[in-house]
């Protein structure tokens, strides 16, 4: 199939995929499955109308597509018999439903493969995700695909990188490693469909040994995967995917990456869609500086969020090359801050064909957009990824110091599990219990927090994370920061939570009101913002909070400041209170009103 067809097709191809996908799923669409059963249905019925294949069996159809790849036809013959000999007489009855649609073959053969290329099942199903076009084509850009290269897509899902990569290069050669063998035959359908060739390899691609290497590869692997328990290989060379395995990863993000690492021959290419938490968090770090110190890592491309229809997390592009150990190392990295490169629809982000071209030039031309971050510098942030951290407007304080300059002690809240907290939970008097949602419009709302009442050796532990009166309170990420300056009342304890840091600020250096308000201002919580890592919630460490820069002012400036927040503050809480007075008021004014008609409807 000719880009011109494919193009052609496309107009109308997704409104008559719907169309005839709900004439042949209409017998069996009380079935959980019936959604993604579309396209294999359907793939037998073009076959049917093309070459009048037998569709009497399953057995009679995969014996009709004369495969003469034994492996692939017990693949086909697996698959067809496992998933769709419980529908098959839907199937043989679908021509008489079809020809009753349009009396002209033609018209009927389009209209099954506009269904087969163009109708997503995937948004039926929340376990599986549907890649966009435009994130096959950027790929397929960048990857600059030849005639002599060997492909690999791995995750191939539905197959749109090779089923759009075998049109814009048809002389390749395809493969495809995916471990579900329904998306494994979509894929097979589709390629072939749209007039390419794979090579499919059902199975774990953690698993897989390969004969040759590839030249090119892509993936678009699950995210929030857990890590994979990987064995060790039997060979004397060591692979990239052993040694990322035992680094303190949590995820599987880096363990898709370097087996797809693996996979290249020596100069071979990849493009590698992630999730964008494996780019600043920290338990990945070391891995980060194994690819940014072997020069692996080409480009780092920020993508807008909501590009998915079952995720609404943002995902990053990364490009990579496979060097070899006697290449000289790149000394930079290019940055590529595309977040808002895309036009907004319904429910999700849309990358088009404008935007496609506004990421490409991002990566060769110098603009707001992209530049050249030596490898200096990421190693001066921790090995951070987030292309966000090195295209955002700099903030900078001319006269600064390092937060931890002022800093006596800072301390992170109690880890106690929910179970633990319910256990000890009282409606009597006792200690207070901090969480984030009891710091309310910068002060600690007394009134709202819990009450526990611990035993003596809990109590002891406890004792650890408490509260004083002036200590600053920062939570310690979330979609947004919170602070407070701790007043404590004579006679109790308030026991921090968790996600919260107690900071004691050294009496001699600083004020903690004015840090307070510091941090509240929009110069502050971008510096935090900046620091802050994480994938779908951002979170700060201790050290991170140590080395922010803030104003280096004089104690006297610090107070006057400190004073003229608390002032507010105190504002804030009286109007509070009298606010909460009034509604009780009006609360216990409404329910008189109610009991007074209710005596009078009792005689």
């Amino acid at each position: 199939m000719t880009k011109k067809e494919w193009d052609t097709m496309k107009v109308m191809g997704h409104v008559r995929a719907r169309a005839l996908a709900h004439e042949i799923l209409e017998p069996i669409r009380e079935q959980d499955d019936a959604q993604m059963l579309a396209v294999p249905i359907a793939y037998v019925l073009l076959k049917n109308f093309e070459d009048g294949t037998d569709i009497s069996s399953p057995e009679a159809f995969v014996e009709s597509l004369n495969i003469t790849d034994e492996k692939e036809k017990a693949r086909k013959l697996a698959f067809y018999k496992g998933r769709l000999e419980r529908v098959w007489n839907v199937i043989t009855e679908a021509p008489g439903r079809i020809r009753s649609l349009s009396e002209d073959r033609n018209a009927a053969i389009v209209s099954l493969k506009s269904l087969v290329l163009f109708y997503d099942s995937t948004k039926f199903e929340k376990h599986y995700s549907s890649m966009p076009e435009s994130i096959a084509e950027l790929a397929i850009r960048i990857l600059d695909l030849k005639e002599d290269d060997r492909v690999c897509e791995y995750c191939t899902g539905r197959g749109t990188f090779t089923v759009l990569a075998s049109q814009k290069e048809p002389k390749a050669s395809y493969t495809g490693v995916e471990i579900d063998s329904l998306m494994c035959e979509i894929t097979s359908i589709r390629v072939e469909v749209a007039g390419g060739k794979i090579e499919l390899i059902e199975g774990d691609m953690f698993g897989l040994k390969y004969n040759t290497k590839f030249t090119k590869a892509f993936i678009n692997y699950p995210f929030a995967e857990r890590r994979v328990a990987i064995d060790p290989g039997s060979g004397n060379e060591v692979s990239l995917l052993e040694t990322v395995s035992e680094t303190r990863i949590k995820s599987a993000d880096w363990q898709f990456i370097a087996s797809v690492m693996d996979g290249l021959e020596e100069g071979g290419k990849a493009v590698v869609l992630t999730n964008s938490g494996s780019m600043n968090n920290l338990y990945d770090r070391k891995t980060r500086s194994i690819f940014v110190n072997c020069g692996y890592i080409d480009a780092v491309v920020a993508l807008p969020e909501k590009l998915f229809n079952n995720t609404s997390i943002p995902v990053t592009l990364l490009v990579l090359t496979k060097r070899a150990a006697s290449d000289v190392v790149p000394q930079t990295v290019r940055m590529v801050k595309a977040l808002d490169f895309c036009e907004s629809a319904r429910f999700t982000n849309i990358i088009i064909d404008e935007n496609v071209e506004q990421i490409i030039q991002a990566l060769t031309e110098d603009n707001d957009y992209g530049r050249d971050v030596p490898v200096e510098e990421i190693i001066e942030n921790e090995y951070v990824l987030a292309a966000v951290r090195y295209l955002a407007k700099k903030v900078s304080l001319s006269n600064s110091r390092e937060f931890g300059d002022f800093i006596k002690n800072i301390k992170r809240g109690t880890p106690l599990r929910a179970e633990e907290l319910k256990a000890i939970e009282t409606k009597e008097q006792g200690c207070e219990y901090l969480a984030i949602g009891n710091i309310v419009d910068g002060y600690i709302d007394h009134d709202s927090t819990k009450r526990i009442k611990p035993d003596e050796k809990l109590a002891a532990k406890l004792a650890n994370y408490r509260i004083n009166d002036g200590d600053l309170i920062i939570s310690k990420g979330g979609n947004s920061f919170k602070f407070a300056v701790a007043d404590v009342p004579e006679g109790t304890q308030i026991i921090a939570s968790g996600n919260i840091y107690v900071i004691k600020i050294a009496k001699s250096k600083g004020v903690p009101n004015f840090f307070k308000a510091f941090f509240e201002s929009g110069t502050g919580r971008h510096l935090l913002c900046d620091a802050a890592v994480g994938s779908t919630i951002s979170m700060i460490s201790a050290d991170a909070i140590k080395k922010l820069p803030v104003p280096d002012y004089p104690l006297n400036k610090q107070q006057r400041i400190a004073n003229e927040m608390r002032e507010v503050i105190e504002v804030m809480r009286e109007r509070t209170a009298s606010y909460k007075r009034r509604m009780e008021m009006l609360r216990n004014e409404a329910k008189n009103i109610c009991e007074e008609w209710n005596a009078d409807s009792i005689e």
